[in-house]
């Protein structure tokens, strides 16, 4: 019987990824003062984002992070 795992593939690659989001955030965070309060969400996003079917199977997690750097990060989820 094959094990399960929740385990990456490839914890290097992991590394590496986790090392690029730490860093991103800990910019997003410093320059936050730079950016506006608050901006709307454009309808285009919306749209995009509301007609993406959930995935059934994982991801690659670089490319799901770029989604969230690009889709998610630019409107404020800090209050």
């Amino acid at each position: 019987m094959e094990e399960i795992t929740l385990d990456p593939l490839d914890w290097t690659e992991t590394r590496l990824l986790g090392h690029q989001v730490m860093d991103d955030m800990i910019n997003y965070l410093r320059d936050l003062r730079l950016r506006p309060t608050w901006r709307p969400v454009p309808l285009a996003v919306q749209e995009s984002l509301a007609q993406q079917d959930i995935p059934l199977r994982g991801q690659n997690p670089w490319q799901v992070y770029d989604e969230v750097r690009s889709l998610i990060l630019p409107y404020e989820l800090i209050h």
